[in-house]
């Protein structure tokens, strides 16, 4: 240790050198007539048994006399050089923590010598809650913090009570003549975390663990402790790293406060750097010191809530699968997850024994019915998104497979984007869709449901995403709000993990080339009737029907089809078919469907109905395209204007044809 050059004398050196903390291992000083300089024993200090503080270190352990009997340097050693185990010298007196206070103790009598004492304290119980000892070179006191003692979290076994000193110990009261203090190296002022080591707190290829950054008011280590507890998804929390005025909580390389994903985090590190931690980076570090988090545990499937029993949004307990002497929380995990219909599985609950698989209300491992369920009764629904701590020694985990709906399935965070990370088109719903399931259920209502890849949702917006050259209109763009340059399709992934956007895919996504999804039920025209048709038996795939169809003749009068996962149903505008302007080859009339198909009836359970794409009202005129109708220089033509009381498509259609 390198004292300032205004030490300039040896008496000053050695005052100086003694001053300093830790000096029972310091093992003496050089000095010459400007500089001085304190040794200390390899792995000491003046803070302790580290090496912070130090201005310089070999990289052997040194021993041995001065180096040079010439030299115009002394060398000085200590005489009461005094190494003891997992101790340190704090100095002469009684010891005192933060406040000032003194620490209760079991006092032990008759003790030979300082290292005899040291041995005997460690011999003791709860050596976590273990500050330090005194010894007076009689008496060794070995001492425990307010509240705790030998036995466990409780003052019994103490000799000494009445005092409630707390804490490291941090100084000495010098009024106690006679006395040596030493703190316990072990002493571990947290119950759910271990000190590792100076330096930030890194994996065994020493590696940085991604971070979530505190605010400068989380100011003392006690208090970095408890903010990082508080955060969410504490089990795959590995520790934290502090400093005088920072304070970072680390997480498992995948995972974040919010769960198995890396939402919320402050720092994430390009490599997946997985727990525990290993070790402070730098023994020298002067501020840093690294703790890992002792209950730290991941489990393959589920995040952690915390202790009790999982309750939803509401606070509400969820049905349950109940199964009997399972011994590790990891092995409940494995049990829930070779339960069936995983969907509807919100997470479970363990209590060193029981292991209670969860399931929304209304659902079970069976089917979407309360069947296989050990407990009913409870109504929770949704996510679990807390615990009731009520439940004592329960713990609580939600499942990350979980998915609230029947349509959409998550995929990621970040905006949906396809495997080239672009973009897809999409439409953009109001500010008054607020919610995840909110923004689900407005999506699903758009309309051509098939061809929609997903949605995209944060806090205030939602955004439903269409497949390249398709929109809620149908097989056309028209409507969307943002439509990309390139052809952007299926499939869909999320594009940033530490997003607060949030992507879901829609699982009943199908693109039928030349027609368009209407939606499940019986297609119908604007007037609600149904359609004559041609019916093929024992068509295995909804692709099939349409490609059927289309082989069919006079497409310009075919409105759609209907399939039911057997029977395709290729629909004719009434008065036609598929031979021409009779219904001549049709398998199914009396219907008089006609026009465009507008609608389905959802009575007819199990048909999905699809438009089609080439179908022409007219038989004058044929659809071109979106937008006005211009030449091949993209100019517009002459035109005459119709009055406003030709509003409908057919008769705009009629009326130009009559000019």
């Amino acid at each position: 240790m390198n004292l300032p050059s205004s030490v300039s004398t040896i008496e000053g050196c050695a005052e100086a050198c003694q001053d300093l903390g830790n000096f029972r291992a310091q093992v003496g000083f050089t000095f010459s007539g400007s500089q001085c300089y304190c040794h200390y024993n390899d792995g000491n200090s003046p803070s302790g048994n580290s090496e912070y503080g130090l201005s310089w270190r070999n990289s052997h352990p040194v021993v041995g006399p001065g180096s040079d009997p010439n030299s115009n340097y002394v060398c000085y050693s200590n005489n009461r050089f005094m190494l003891v185990e997992g101790y340190t010298s704090k100095g002469d007196g009684k010891c005192v923590d933060s406040a000032g206070q003194p620490y209760n103790s079991v006092e032990i009598n008759s003790i030979g010598t300082t290292h005899h004492c040291a041995a005997t304290c460690r011999h003791l119980g709860n050596l976590r809650s273990h500050a330090g000892f005194n010894y007076d070179g009689s008496t060794c006191s070995c001492l425990y913090i307010d509240g705790r003692g030998p036995y466990g979290n409780d003052e019994s076994g103490l000799t000494l009570t009445a005092n409630n000193g707390t804490g490291f110990v941090v100084d000495v009261n010098e009024s106690a003549v006679g006395s040596e203090c030493y703190s316990h190296n072990d002493y571990e002022p947290f119950d759910e975390y271990d000190f590792v080591g100076r330096g930030w707190c890194r994996d065994v290829s020493n590696r940085d663990f991604n971070r979530v950054n505190l605010p400068s008011s989380v100011s003392t280590i006690e208090g970095c402790a408890e903010a990082c507890q508080d955060l969410g998804n504490f089990r795959a929390q590995v520790g934290f790293t502090f400093s005088g005025s920072q304070c970072y909580c680390h997480y498992n390389d995948g995972n974040s406060p919010s769960g198995n994903s890396e939402y919320g985090l402050s720092w994430r590190n390009s490599h997946p750097v997985v727990g525990p931690v290993f070790k402070g980076s730098d023994p020298y570090s002067r501020d840093w010191v690294c703790y890992s988090n002792n209950r730290f545990m991941l489990v393959k499937g589920y995040t952690s809530k915390g202790d009790g029993k999982c309750v939803d949004s509401a606070g509400q307990p969820y049905n349950s699968v109940e199964i009997n002497s399972i011994g590790t929380t990891q092995i409940c995990a494995a049990t829930c997850r070779s339960l069936g219909n995983l969907r509807s599985q919100a997470g479970f609950n363990y209590d060193g024994s029981t292991c209670s698989c969860l399931y929304i209300d209304g659902r079970g491992p069976y089917s979407n019915d309360e069947s296989g369920l050990t407990l009913t009764g409870n109504n929770g629904t949704g996510f679990v998104i807390d615990v009731d701590e009520t439940a004592v020694g329960s713990e609580c985990y939600s499942h990350n497979d979980y998915e609230p709906f029947d349509e959409y399935d998550f995929v990621g965070r970040g905006w949906c984007r396809d495997a080239h990370n672009r973009d897809f088109n999409r439409v953009n719903l109001p500010s008054s869709v607020s919610t995840l399931e909110g923004c689900a259920e407005a999506c699903q209502n758009l309309g051509n449901f098939r061809a929609q890849v997903g949605f995209t949702f944060s806090g205030s917006q939602c955004y439903c995403h269409y497949n390249d050259g398709n929109s809620p209109s149908g097989n056309s763009e028209y409507g969307l709000s943002w439509r990309s340059s390139y052809p952007v399709v299926f499939p869909v992934r999320g594009h940033d993990p530490i997003s607060s956007y949030i992507c879901y895919s829609n699982n009943r996504f199908m693109q039928v080339e030349g027609y368009t999804s209407k939606g499940d039920g019986k297609c119908v025209d604007s007037a609600g009737q149904p359609y004559n048709s041609v019916e093929i038996n024992s068509i295995g795939t909804t692709q099939y029907c349409a490609a059927t169809c289309r082989s069919l003749g006079n497409l310009r009068s075919q409105a759609g089809f209907n399939y039911d996962g057997s029977t395709c149903s290729c629909l004719y505008i009434d008065g036609r078919g598929p031979y021409g302007n009779d219904e001549s080859g049709l398998t199914l009339t009396g219907n008089n469907g006609t026009g465009f198909v507008v609608d389905v009836d959802e009575s007819a359970v199990g048909s999905e109905c699809y438009s089609h794409n080439d179908y022409e009202p007219f038989d004058e005129y044929d659809f071109v395209g979106r937008g006005w109708c211009r030449d091949a220089h993209n100019r517009d033509f002459n035109r005459k204007d119709m009055p406003l009381s030709v509003s409908t498509l057919e008769g705009c259609a009629e009326a130009c044809q009559n000019l």
